[in-house]
């Protein structure tokens, strides 16, 4: 039984010092469960944080999700030449795209952020939510900004694919 280990490291402002909250996945268990939580969320009042924190991490979760990855690849689950088609079908040039492409930003997928439908409705409303595969699909239509490979393109469509490859395997 294999064991992905996940440890999410945040330095919010909130914070009084290096939060860590670990996660561990059983990747027979189908959903997992936030373990254990050290450090103080108010340094003056000495206010521990718990599993059921909430940080505002942003963009470090990417560094995580790579991390996911070459997990896989080292555990000979995934390979960084395996194509996006393998896992989530659908994608302009994605025959093409490689894990390795989406993890360096150079698939050419477009940022799902610069998607004009999501923009009018995460403008509408800050606090709506989206799921993975919408997040993709507003990407998609973005696509293809260029070939797989070709150049570097901050692409936030990346990221969200690659979690969702790592949620299939």
């Amino acid at each position: 039984m294999k064991r992905l280990v996940l440890l999410a490291m945040t330095f919010p402002s909130a914070c009084a010092g290096p939060a860590t909250v670990e996660r561990r996945a059983d990747t027979e268990v189908a959903e997992a469960r936030w373990s254990e939580a050290f450090g103080v969320g108010d340094l003056a009042a000495g206010t521990p944080i718990d599993p059921a924190s909430f940080f505002p991490i942003r963009s470090i979760t990417k560094s995580y999700t790579v991390t996911v990855i070459l997990q896989l690849v080292r555990d000979q689950l995934a390979r960084l030449d395996d194509k996006l088609d393998q896992f989530i079908p659908g994608f302009p040039n994605g025959d093409r795209i490689t894990l390795a492409d989406l993890a360096g930003m150079q698939s050419g997928i477009g940022d799902y952020t610069e998607n004009a439908t999501f923009r009018q409705l995460f403008g509408a409303d800050l606090t709506r939510t989206f799921t993975e595969p919408q997040l993709a699909g507003y990407g998609r239509e973005e696509s293809p900004q260029f070939e797989p490979g070709a150049q570097y393109q901050y692409s936030n469509t990346n990221t969200v694919l690659l979690g969702m490859v790592v949620e299939k395997i």
